[in-house]
């Protein structure tokens, strides 16, 4: 019998319970109670594996050993989860919707559940209810810290998501500092209650109703007030949450759409504005969003295709999945002009399309360049170099990238990190790979050094001359500048001045707006004025 069920299984994939046994019931001989207890004792003996607890009617969700965390056992199971309006399957959806992955932090906003509410698990339920039941675990990523992501069984094999997981928060941030400048411009809410995701540390989070979103803020347009009891305007939201990077389907944002259904169901609810953000859309979900009365944007129909070519180029940048080193400066140059007009984004960008500057400079001298080369040492203690570059085994360099607007000055307790923390990584790593190869760590920056960083610095080369472990380089703009100039490289030099040594800010003078002139209605041909 345990054959026919692993047969059955091989056929039909993982499946619950009872579709388990109407497979079975294809075969002669078998009734459906013969069927159901002889999975009950299959499982008992531990020959199939199965999901319990979390449907109704006892039923199960079963698999063998070999299918778990395969793209069908977790599409079926976030399926049959879905299908009983399970608040698990919400969150399962929100984690495939990303790959799998995300920081622990957006979480709250993406699994649909609220933060407390009567009849409903709380998003914090739901999370405890998956560690619970290990469809997932808690791992840390480097830069990013906590993240909740399915179960696998390779522990390292959640480090490939860090450089993609990296790229799609840079360009959602910088999506989420255009909506919310464009929101305020135009008039759609009340301009200091903007609240964002990136704020979740603070005491604003966006919170709507008692559920998170990515973006919130108090709205007075008419359609959305209401009065009060006692008689006073309450305003309504304007709420977004946003994933780019990926075409949605409609399980995909099953979570946000329930999420708003139990907003507009809640008795004095306020009215809310409704928007979700992506790069494309199926044509199921874009309808069912339709239905439910939000609206399906992407970041070209709000702001534009050169905007939106912007986010796809630097996505492919930062996660290195299409472009190649020597694409990087014609990108560098296209992405930091298209943005340059977002509040904050040319400050966000400045340090993350650094170290492509950097990358091509010292690949003048060297042919094996990386960027963002996670080192671990000999005691399993990791840290990210911004730039390694390595010629043979002669010699390895271990780049530290800040970079500033000029007249900026480097925060002092990055050096620190970088000093304290980072390069000994370095040194472990680089005397287990390449033990006979001469060791340089070098710290390249366009913004200034403070008097702390200087003597931070100062005493670090001081005792590192006891034992010359390493070579310590460190290179201030002027330095950097002269590197630069050394390639002979028209395009890398021009884009490093205009985007990293010269720039300034734009000020934008508006041009004179006359009143409106008189075109018609008048009998002198000489009367203008209106």
């Amino acid at each position: 019998m345990t054959s026919l069920i692993v047969t059955s299984l091989l056929k039909t994939g993982p499946c619950l319970s009872s579709i388990l046994v109407e497979e079975m019931l294809k075969t002669h001989g078998i009734n459906r109670d013969t069927a159901r207890k002889q999975i009950s004792r299959t499982v008992s003996a531990g020959k199939v594996h199965c999901v319990e607890k979390l449907f109704p009617k006892r039923e199960r969700f079963v698999y063998l050993n070999q299918q778990y965390g395969s793209g069908r056992f977790w599409s079926s199971l976030n399926t049959a989860l879905l299908d009983t309006g399970s608040a698990y399957g919400l969150a399962l959806s929100c984690l495939r919707a990303r790959g799998g992955i995300m920081p622990i932090k957006h979480f709250p906003s993406a699994c649909g559940s609220p933060v407390a509410m009567k009849k409903k698990l709380s998003w914090k339920s739901v999370l405890d209810g998956l560690l619970q039941y290990k469809m997932v675990r808690i791992v840390t990523l480097l830069g990013l810290g906590e993240c909740v992501a399915l179960t696998e069984k390779n522990d390292n094999g959640y480090q490939r998501a860090l450089h993609p997981l990296k790229a799609r928060l840079l360009i959602e941030s910088i999506l989420m500092k255009s909506l919310g400048q464009w929101v305020r411009n135009n008039g759609f809410i009340s301009y200091d209650t903007l609240r964002t995701r990136e704020e979740l540390n603070s005491d604003h989070a966006p919170c709507v109703a008692n559920f998170d979103f990515d973006v919130t803020a108090a709205s007075y347009l008419n359609p959305l007030l209401q009065l009060s009891r006692s008689g006073e305007i309450r305003p309504g939201f304007f709420v977004c949450d946003m994933l780019l990077g990926y075409k949605l389907s409609l399980v995909h944002l099953q979570p946000f759409i329930t999420k708003c259904r139990s907003i507009n169901s809640l008795r004095n609810s306020p009215k809310c504005l409704f928007m979700f953000v992506a790069d494309e859309y199926s044509e199921d979900a874009f309808q069912e969003m339709k239905r439910a009365g939000i609206i399906p944007a992407t970041p070209e129909n709000l702001f534009g295709k050169d905007f939106a070519d912007a986010l796809f180029q630097l996505r492919d940048l930062v996660g290195s999945i299409t472009l190649s080193l020597k694409d990087n400066i014609l990108a560098i140059d296209d992405i930091m002009s298209k943005l340059t007009n977002i509040a904050g984004v040319t400050n966000q960008l400045q340090g993350d399309l650094f170290e492509y500057i950097v990358a091509e400079t010292v690949r003048i001298d060297t042919k094996h360049v990386e960027v963002g080369k996670i080192c671990k040492s000999l005691k399993g203690e990791a840290a990210e170099c911004d730039v390694l570059s390595i010629n043979g085994q002669a010699k390895i360099t271990f780049i530290e990238c800040k970079g500033y607007k000029p007249y900026s000055t480097v925060k002092h307790e990055d050096v620190k990190k970088w000093i304290g923390k980072q390069v000994p990584v370095f040194f472990s790593y680089a005397k287990r790979e390449y033990p006979n190869a001469e060791i340089n760590v070098e710290l390249w920056t366009t913004g200034k050094l403070s008097d702390d960083s200087r003597e931070s610095l100062r005493k670090f080369q001081e005792n590192n001359l006891t034992n010359q472990r390493y070579n310590i380089i460190v290179m201030e703009p002027h330095d950097v500048r002269k590197r630069v100039k050394a390639t002979r490289n028209d395009a890398l030099i021009r884009v490093f001045e205009k985007h990293f040594l010269n720039y300034r800010e734009q000020i934008v003078r508006r041009k004179h707006v006359p009143e409106p002139a008189r075109l018609a209605g008048h009998d002198e041909a000489a009367e203008f004025d209106f």
